[in-house]
């Protein structure tokens, strides 16, 4: 319920319960990160915002799927915006760029 001072944990441990029946589980000494047992896929979670960190496409797939089940859900494969971050991923020279324009103005 928005708005309730519970809104949060609450939400949380919905979600952490929906996440076990697929499998994935947080990571104990990282708030925030998330796992799979097996697959090769890690994500953050921000408020409704997913980061998500996968070695082959399946894994994703998979992560998405367990989402699907529960939630209307966008994706965006480029990810060049994350939380209000932009992202230009340089692959070939094994960086990224991050940027937030006009975050400060003077």
């Amino acid at each position: 319920m928005h708005g309730l001072p519970q809104a949060g944990i609450i939400a949380n441990k919905l979600l952490s319960k929906r996440f076990a029946k697929h499998g994935y589980f947080k990571l104990p000494h990282t708030p925030g990160l998330w796992r799979h047992i097996a697959h090769l896929v890690w994500f953050t979670l921000i408020v409704d915002v997913f980061g998500i960190k996968y070695i082959g496409e399946e894994n994703a797939e998979h992560l998405l799927k367990a989402l699907s089940s529960k939630y209307t859900i966008k994706t965006y494969w480029t990810a060049s915006l994350y939380c209000g971050i932009n992202l230009t991923w340089k692959y070939d020279e094994k960086y990224i760029d991050i940027a937030m324009p006009n975050y400060v103005l003077k």
